[in-house]
């Protein structure tokens, strides 16, 4: 198997590797190189000669090495410079280089600069590990490699006084991508243009490095050998304005994605005419032009401008290269928060008008029969604060929006904690009445070490409620912090169970659940135990290390107590877990979710090397499904789902951010169907996200479509 790879630097260092005479051996006659420096010479007596001058005067360091064929090489760098080592492991599959030079394989730079080749030195540490030098002056960097057929590896370096040595690495297997580009109205063959990658959900060192440097440019065809598995947009610009986006779905390792065919398109123009027929904002406005990549996920910022607020305003947007974006009008202060989707057509300017009325939210705040003066109204959308408004002596607020929909109201008083609600605001109206009930429920509680009896200040108490089914649900989380005694409070409480969590540093998080606050105060109890800290790495079958998977430990409600991402040799590490048995859910795309319940052991002291060892092993294999889901004997688009296997609920939130990582289904298609290639086998329980139970069924590969009507 022939090995190519590419490993990056910037700026560029003057250092290299030469082949030449070294004691001991005799060759015909001297080799040299043209460097940055001059000439550099290596004489009959293997001594470096820098521009004819043999004296210890040319600043430069020297590292030799013998290659298994007996072949001496040298590499040399600039004395200022330190010397960087990497160890790295190949796979079964894949020799160790046996060049003592890699050639483009690895990649550098500094914050804030391009990635540059770097000029490295590497030579066979043992079997199946490569060892890999460069040479870097002070400062902080990123290191790559890039290997044809494996994932990017990324690290960050500082370098200083010293050598350094980088953590040990292993390579994980990819996909690749296979394309040919071609003119939309001639089909012919397209060879200028330049392509990148964007991962669609959260940005990593190596997304950021496949998105800054371009994966291919000016060639009859595309062919990448490096894509992670993921969910993933190819992003290639043509000449005279032209492009090509298009969504690939990379979720099974070592295989080949050819998407054949694609056209570029011409570049679309946009006019968006604002009106405020009856009040205008008192501040400035943004609007904000996104990318539009599926029906719930923005990509880039594609046009940003600042408005002036007037009764009539006009914006023209050109040269937009997309075929949807998303319109976000904004002024915070004022409480106007607008998105609206457009389809844009190649070529032609689009459209767009939006007409903009004021709506007053208005009411009395409100504790039993006793009105409540100075609390803050808050009422939020799409995670921000859209508008906010003080109640007075009457307990009477008033606030203003600009959009109708669903808002969360958050109401702060003097002395109590917040009260969240939801309020709907219907379409057509331009004045709302609503109350704000502060309900009188309280508890009062401790926190104290298990161990000595002793209180715990400072730690965090996370009160979570839910009331409610199906669209009225409501789920809420707020927290408190205790006192130097141990001692924290909660009022405002409805009359709900209510799930308590305590941490703290070097203690394991506490749960306490069911608690009912009452008008004189619930007493509340905690003892904190001392935490473990859990080290382990997730593999492959054959023992591959497996890097950014997703490691949840404990499902709770929505989320997980902890979770990690393992590192680049599988590696992944968390602090703070109880002794005792927990449930680790692991998930990687092209992979079946793995549940496994480990027993972490208590240690004999709480020396933070002390680590209990756990390892993960994911399986490629997968029993691929589809639950067709209908309502009133009609296909169900747009439902989202959520799963219980073997009895450990999956929770949702992570669940929805996997999928969408992966390219993999959140909710049902316009046919009803959604399919899922990820889910382990086993007792499946389905559930709306709001806990609606609809059904059971056996998961084990015998049958691939199963239907489920909605309630």
């Amino acid at each position: 198997m022939v090995v190519t790879a590419l490993l990056l630097l910037v700026p560029p260092v003057p250092s290299g590797v030469i082949v030449g005479p070294l004691p001991g051996r005799v060759f015909e006659r001297p080799a040299s190189l043209e460097t940055t420096r001059g000439l550099l010479e290596l004489d009959q007596n293997g001594t470096a000669v820098l521009n004819g001058d043999p004296k210890d005067s040319t600043g430069l360091q020297f590292l030799t090495a013998i290659e298994p064929s007996g072949a001496p090489r040298l590499y040399y760098f600039p004395k200022d410079y330190r010397l960087v080592s990497w160890e790295v492991q190949m796979p079964a599959s894949v020799r160790a280089p046996r060049r003592a030079d890699v050639h483009g394989q690895v990649l550098t730079a500094r914050a804030d600069e391009s990635w540059r080749t770097a000029q490295a030195f590497a030579a066979v540490a043992s079997a199946g590990r490569s060892l890999i030098r460069i040479a870097l002056p002070a400062g902080e960097w990123k290191v790559a490699l890039v290997l044809r057929g494996y994932s990017p590896i990324v690290l960050a370096v500082r370098v200083g006084n010293g050598s350094v040595a980088l953590p040990a690495s292993s390579l994980s297997t990819a996909v690749t991508i296979r394309a040919r580009f071609r003119d939309a109205k001639s089909g012919a063959v397209v060879s200028r243009w330049t392509a990148r990658l964007r991962m669609r959900g959260p940005a990593t060192d190596v997304s950021a490095l496949l998105l800054e440097r371009p994966i291919a440019e000016n060639e009859k065809a595309l062919e990448f050998f490096s894509v992670p598995p993921g969910r993933w947009d190819l992003v290639v610009e043509g000449s005279n304005g032209t492009y090509i986006r298009k969504s690939l779905s990379a979720n099974v390792a070592e295989s080949a994605l050819d998407m054949g065919d694609l056209f570029f398109s011409q570049r679309s123009g946009l006019k968006v005419a604002l009106s405020f027929p009856e009040a205008v904002p008192a501040e400035a406005l943004s609007l904000d032009i996104f990318e539009l990549l599926s029906r719930d996920q923005r990509g880039q910022l594609l046009d940003h401008r600042q408005l002036k607020s007037a009764p009539e305003i006009l914006v023209a947007s050109e040269q937009i290269a997309a075929d949807a974006v998303l319109l976000v009008l904004e002024a915070r202060d004022a409480g106007l928060f607008v998105q609206k989707t457009v389809e844009l057509t190649g070529g032609a300017v689009t459209e767009v008008s939006l007409t903009l009325r004021p709506i007053e939210l208005r009411g009395t705040v409100v504790q039993g029969s006793t009105t409540v003066s100075e609390a803050k109204v808050q009422l939020g959308r799409n995670g921000r604060v859209r508008s906010a408004a003080n109640s007075g002596s009457d307990g009477r607020y008033k606030a203003i929006l600009w959009a109708p929909g669903l808002y969360t109201c958050v109401t702060e008083t003097a002395d109590g904690s917040p009260v969240f609600e939801l309020i709907d605001i219907p379409e057509g109206v331009t004045e709302f009445d609503h109350d704000v009930q502060v309900p009188s429920g309280r508890i009062v509680g401790t926190v104290s070490d298990a161990a000595s009896g002793l209180p715990v200040g400072g730690a965090d108490v996370s009160i979570e409620s839910r009331t409610g089914a199906g669209a009225t649900s409501q789920h809420s989380t707020f927290g408190v912090t205790t006192d130097e005694n141990g001692r924290f409070e909660a009022s405002n409480l409805s009359d709900v169970p209510l799930s308590i969590s305590v941490s703290a540093p070097h203690y394991a998080t506490a749960r306490v659940s069911g608690v009912m606050p009452s008008l004189n105060g619930t007493a509340v109890s905690v003892t904190l135990r001392r935490g473990e800290r859990v080290r382990g790495r997730v593999v492959d079958e054959a023992g591959n290390p497996i890097t950014q998977a997703y490691v949840g430990i404990d499902p709770v409600g929505y989320d997980y107590v902890h979770f990690a991402h393992s590192g680049a040799s599988g590696e992944f590490e968390l602090a703070d877990l109880e002794a005792g048995r927990h449930t680790f859910v692991t998930q990687q795309c092209g992979y079946r979710i793995s549940i496994r319940e480990e027993v972490v052991a208590q240690t004999e002291s709480d020396d933070p090397t002390n680590t209990v060892p756990v390892t993960i092993v994911l399986d490629a294999g997968v029993h691929p499904i589809t639950i067709h889901l209908e309502k009133d004997g009609k296909p169900a688009g747009g439902v989202g789902l959520s799963f219980q296997v073997e009895g450990t609920q999956l929770p949702v939130s992570p669940m929805i951010t996997f999928a969408r990582r992966c390219g993999y289904q959140t909710s049902s298609d316009a046919w009803g169907d959604l399919r899922m290639d990820y889910l382990p086998d086993g007792m499946l329980n389905v559930y709306l996200p709001d806990g609606t139970p609809l059904g059971s069924f056996r998961h084990d590969g015998s049958t691939s479509v199963w239907r489920v009507a909605l309630p």
